[in-house]
């Protein structure tokens, strides 16, 4: 490839990455393609990222490198900053501790078609001794935009928008919802879809993007778990509301499956406390019973999850564990 392909801008937000920054960035710069414009965003980082990401400025590298410092903000208003600076036709999104093969923007920029979206397979690799990484590859080709749309809004479609190559001139106005911490993604590819009328999305099988993903850990903060299933309420209901009225179909689907989503996310959070005082926090918690009433009587709901919904609100600590673990049990009888 020369300059005269067209500029690539890889928009990467960056917080506290010490330990993966340095790999991300490399595997920008080794890309088969060159004529690429790398954005950092140091999202108010307090640990070394600051000084790995400078000294890459000051090396003399086969890419444009640029580099933006803000006080801490998250990684939406982090992206958008990154749109907003980016001057390259397309725009491709990286994560700070994940990487991407060597000719993963090279394919992605030779397969672009009007009208489809170019995406990518991915690897998921675990930062555990257990050898249980796994290459996901999306077999499907939907040509169909309906289709498209109804897989993200009830989750059979990842909306990871790394895979993907944005076209900026038809990214006017999309930006990233800055109040959410989930499906932050999934909201930015719905609105493009809708927006510029794809109806067609294909995925490469040869090129990958390096997902590295870490144990999810004990939750031992009441808080942190109330937020969770606040912020993905809030998610979930941003989803419908973007979805245009006529497409009454479509918003019908939002609404059979928004019961379940919440709940599956709930029992997600819920079933990693270990601790009496959290669990009785948790019950305690006036929004959480707002969001629980509502649940259990959606008429769209699972029975497995209103069981589970009723019980964990209002069962003491020991039955609480006990029916979590005999839970487990049953799904990998599955």
């Amino acid at each position: 490839m020369n300059r005269k392909e067209p500029k690539i801008s890889v928009i990467m937000p960056v917080y506290n990455a010490e330990k993966t920054i340095e790999r991300a960035i490399l595997s920008i710069i080794n890309q088969t393609y060159n004529n690429i414009e790398l954005i950092l965003i140091n999202d108010g980082s307090t640990d070394g990222t600051e000084n790995i990401m400078k000294s890459y400025l000051e090396k003399e590298n086969k890419i444009d490198i640029k580099y933006y410092f803000q006080k801490n903000s998250g990684p939406s208003i982090a992206k958008n900053l990154g749109i907003d600076m980016a001057t390259g036709e397309y725009i491709l999104f990286v994560d700070s501790d994940d990487t991407i093969s060597e000719n993963y923007i090279e394919s992605l920029v030779i397969n672009q078609k009007e009208g489809t979206l170019i995406g990518a397979s991915y690897k998921i690799i675990r930062d555990t001794e257990k050898n249980d990484n796994g290459i996901i590859i999306t077999n499907k080709i939907y040509d169909i935009r309906n289709e498209i749309l109804n897989d993200l809004v009830i989750g059979n479609l990842n909306g990871f928008i790394w895979l993907y190559l944005f076209n900026k001139e038809k990214m006017k106005n999309i930006y990233f919802e800055k109040d959410i911490r989930y499906m932050e993604d999934t909201l930015f590819l719905i609105k493009y879809i809708i927006n510029n009328n794809i109806n067609n999305i294909i995925y490469l099988k040869d090129i990958y993007y390096n997902y590295y993903q870490t144990d999810g850990s004990i939750t031992n903060n009441t808080n942190k778990i109330i937020k969770n299933i606040l912020s993905f309420t809030n998610s979930i209901r941003k989803i419908e509301n973007i979805i245009p009225k006529e497409e009454k179909e479509l918003k019908e689907i939002c609404k059979k499956n928004r019961a379940n989503r919440i709940s599956k996310l709930i029992e997600n959070n819920v079933s990693k406390i270990k601790e009496r005082k959290i669990l009785k926090e948790y019950q305690k918690s006036e929004e959480i019973k707002q969001i629980i009433k509502e649940l259990i009587e959606d008429c769209n709901i699972k029975s497995g999850y209103k069981l589970y919904l009723k019980f964990t609100m209002n069962s003491p600590y020991i039955l609480f564990l006990a029916y979590v673990k005999i839970r487990e049990i049953l799904k990998k009888m599955k």
